[in-house]
């Protein structure tokens, strides 16, 4: 295999001890000099000193380390090149440093770690490129203010976390495009969403949101509004505003029906005035208001 010099993804499966990651093998890395994509599926204990033999041309580098916890992140370092970094389930609690170097960096994917806090946030500003960051699936429950440094983010997802609010200066991150902070414990949002007038993408669904800002209806490229699973028991009229709209979710948590059927035939009147055509029926939208396909005339 390490003889295929025109190599561009390599997937490598199974226990990749730092016995194996010192072998002959692994060394031969070197060989693959057109190698783009590496993924690694392992219980690393360390990110192996080979991946710095294709330094040159790496682009995209995935651990996935099965929540064994990955400690040595000097390598990264060399990878100046890397736009795409994924480290999952690799029991990390704080940002590897190591990360902030990488200037090429345009994604950075930290699912399913240990991360409590994200103070050294700040340091991202040094990754210009970056446009997307997935914190999701950690225990996260502070988001601090200077995340606002980070001025090129077009896609967030701080789902699944322990978030009980949100700062007012993420919304300072004027070129958000998709906003995911679904599965969370979050009771309000900022009126200063209404900044994102670049927003596609948001999902707020799976919290304990009682109320909307009616700002959050300025924000006119709206495609996809998840609002699903919460305590929400209307929705403001200036819903209807969004005329890019074509996905909504709002069903609530427990399904009552009665309150169900009111936040539907509610919708029916906002979207008969023309503004929209709504595909459902009367019937559906009373029954089990989960989502719709809206479509503007």
């Amino acid at each position: 295999m390490y003889a295929l010099q025109g190599l561009e993804e390599l997937h490598l499966n199974g226990p990749l001890t730092n016995e194996v990651s010192k072998s002959a093998s692994l060394e031969s890395l070197r060989e693959l000099r057109a190698l783009r994509v590496l993924v690694l599926r392992s219980n690393l204990a360390k990110i192996p000193p080979c991946v710095v033999d294709v330094a040159l041309s790496l682009q995209r580098l995935c651990i996935y380390n099965d929540n064994f916890k990955l400690q040595a992140f000097s390598s990264l370092k060399k990878l100046s090149n890397l736009v795409s970094l994924e480290l999952a389930g690799c029991g990390l609690e704080r940002i590897p440093s190591a990360v902030f170097s990488l200037g090429n960096l345009q994604e950075l994917d930290l699912r399913e770690n240990k991360l409590t806090t994200v103070e050294e946030i700040l340091s991202l500003q040094h990754c210009r490129r970056l446009v997307t960051l997935r914190l999701w699936h950690n225990k996260i429950s502070y988001i601090p203010d200077h995340i606002s440094k980070l001025h090129s983010l077009e896609t967030l997802d701080l789902s699944w976390n322990k978030l009980r609010k949100l700062p007012s200066r993420l919304f300072y991150c004027t070129k958000i495009r998709h906003l995911d902070v679904s599965h969370n414990q979050l009771t309000a949002l900022p009126p200063e969403v209404g900044i994102l007038h670049s927003l596609h993408f948001f999902s707020a669904a799976f919290n304990s949101l009682e109320t909307l800002p009616e700002e959050l209806f300025s924000c006119k490229k709206l495609k996809t509004l998840a609002l699903g699973n919460n305590c929400l028991s209307a929705l403001s009229p200036r819903v209807a505003n969004l005329a890019q709209l074509v996905r909504l979710e709002a069903q609530r948590e427990p399904p009552g029906l009665s309150a169900v059927g009111e936040m539907g035939h509610q919708l029916l009147d906002l979207f008969s005035g023309g503004c929209f055509n709504l595909l459902g029926t009367a019937a559906n939208v009373a029954a089990k208001f989960s989502w719709f396909t809206l479509q503007p005339d």
